[in-house]
């Protein structure tokens, strides 16, 4: 048997909450406790010996060579004479973006990094981490690297070479990375969530493709993010041409995605911009990516069309976000939708800004943050959105049956006091045949509106059946029902006053677990029902 009373179901204060609210104080101790043992570090370390570490090559001469072979016509080269090395695993390191590399130790060709010779798609060898082994024999030798760039945008691209521990390297790009490794993680994780509830609830018949589109942003996003750190090709440093087109092509794609999830959103007019400007990212996703299958153009040259379409987007959600705000009353949900929208627009500005100025988007988490700022408040307001319309009944506002079944199937004993009201509207079918069933409809609504209005708040309150409704009242006595239905009486009274066409008939009848212990609440409904029915044929016995 379940530990969690009725009581607790429709509201009330009970040890189930009492914990909660004690497990999250706990939580908010533990981790301000962790906070603070982590800024007062009290243990003090001593080494006589220092771990391995790397150092940046200071000394190397470098200058341009021409070469008519290449891709830009030109390559650099940069020498130096190797120095002591020191004892343990020791390499010579560098970073390429969009590099030829050839290494030479006194003339001998140790590492090359090139396109194959029967290479059919793309120009670049994507980004690369250069690992090359030091021994000790390798003290005085002549070291000449030879960068060769393959786009124009990297003709100018400067290297730092590193020698030293290849863990310490790793270890220091990964803390580097970290953040970035974390958020991206965390947007793939929420895009996949995402993706999986609007899929169950498709299946169930309740889909919510705002829900998707935003999943798919969220990976997409998170994805591209993840791709784009330079400890990725530390760790598949096999696959860097396939992590590159991944980081590339996912920004491609994900804005299309972005769109279509946030359309809705916006009146008419905006949401008609908003989808051109669907079609206009999912084309410029498709002419990149016909572009770099037939070899035209690499992802990495057309970057600049999808930076474009960034720019259109963040422009039209401004200024759909300033129209609409001057044309119609913001609501709190659109408020907190445009403020999102603009983080991100905002987040999307600084994000290229910083890629022009240095070349790369690593390492760059503005935004990342916003978008997750944004992919969180949104999917709580879907999913949110997603759970209402499961639980209310739309023509009513009230919940619904599948809501009404959910507490009623509860089967534990009462924990009282309680009591369960039914109602039921008489006369419906007629006023159907006679006035049609938008007549029928508006009674159901007004009379659920009655119900609603004169019942406490904190009480349940749902449409059982067509023109049935139960009301669950907690903590209440016999005097407290009985002036709860008086009131609702006297409100239909007054509707039927100001509408003499078709009045509002109901029967009512309602059960107290105190009359009945020991009693489960569907069986207390079954009392409830009864005592209506009989109402029911009184009324019915008195019209005659």
């Amino acid at each position: 048997m379940k530990r969690k009373g009725l009581n607790g179901k429709i509201g009330k204060v009970g040890p189930d909450k009492i914990a909660r609210v004690l497990y999250a104080t706990v939580i908010g101790i533990t981790v301000l406790f962790l906070i603070g043992i982590s800024i007062s570090q009290n243990i003090e370390v001593y080494m006589a010996r220092s771990n391995a570490d790397y150092a940046v090559m200071q000394e190397t001469e470098s200058r341009m060579v021409i070469a008519e072979d290449t891709p830009l016509g030109m390559k650099r080269e940069y020498r130096w004479v190797q120095g002591a090395i020191s004892p343990g695993e020791n390499c010579l390191a560098f970073y390429v973006v969009h590099q030829y590399v050839e290494v030479y130790f006194d003339g001998e060709l140790m590492y090359h990094l090139k396109l194959r010779d029967d290479n059919k798609i793309g120009k670049t060898t994507a980004s690369n981490w250069i690992m090359i082994p030091l021994y000790p024999e390798d003290e005085g030798k002549e070291i000449c690297v030879t960068i060769t760039p393959a786009y124009e945008v990297v003709r100018n691209r400067s290297v730092n070479f590193y020698v030293g521990s290849k863990f310490r390297i790793y270890f220091d790009q990964l803390k580097n990375d970290l953040p970035q490794i974390v958020l991206s993680l965390l947007a793939i994780g929420i895009g996949s969530v995402f993706i999986i509830i609007s899929m169950f609830h498709k299946h169930r018949g309740k889909e919510n493709a705002n829900l998707t589109y935003l999943g798919i942003f969220s990976f997409a996003i998170g994805l591209w993010k993840l791709t784009d750190i330079r400890f990725a090709s530390l760790m598949f440093p096999q696959n860097p041409l396939v992590l590159s087109y991944i980081s590339i092509s996912m920004l491609a794609v994900g804005v299309a995605p972005w769109m279509l999830s946030i359309k809705k959103q916006f009146l008419k007019k905006s949401y008609s911009l908003l989808e051109w400007i669907s079609v206009l990212a999912c084309t410029a996703a498709l002419i990149i990516m016909i572009l770099q299958m037939t070899n035209i153009a690499d992802l990495r040259e057309t970057l600049w069309i999808t930076h474009i379409v960034v720019g259109v987007i963040v422009v039209t959600i401004v200024g759909a976000a300033i129209y609409e705000g001057k044309k119609v009353r913001i609501t709190k949900k659109a408020k907190i939708l445009y403020a999102c929208l603009l983080l991100c627009a905002v987040g999307a500005i600084l994000d290229l800004l910083v890629y022009y100025i240095q070349g790369n988007s690593s390492g760059i988490l503005c935004a990342l943050i916003a978008v997750l700022i944004y992919i969180i408040t949104m999917g709580y307001i879907s999913i949110n959105e997603i759970n209402q319309k499961a639980n209310i009944d739309m023509h009513t506002g009230l919940s619904n049956k599948s809501r009404c079944n959910e507490i009623l199937e509860e089967n534990e004993v009462i924990q009282g006091p309680l009591g369960i009201i039914m109602f039921d509207l008489n006369g419906l079918k007629q006023a159907n045949d006679l006035f049609g069933h938008e007549t029928g409809d508006l009674l159901i609504a007004e009379f659920a509106h009655i119900v609603r209005s004169n019942i406490a708040s904190r009480n349940f309150v749902g449409r059982y059946g067509g023109d049935e409704f139960i009301a669950v009242i907690k903590e209440e006595n016999k005097q407290s029902i009985d002036q709860a239905l008086h009131d609702i009486a006297q409100a239909v009274a007054k509707y039927n006053e100001k509408d003499s066409r078709v009045a509002i008939s109901y029967a009512s009848g309602y059960a107290l677990d105190i009359d009945y212990p020991g009693c489960t609440l569907r069986e207390l409904l079954k009392k409830a029902d009864d005592n209506m029915y009989k109402d029911k044929k009184v009324a019915h016995d008195t019209m005659s």
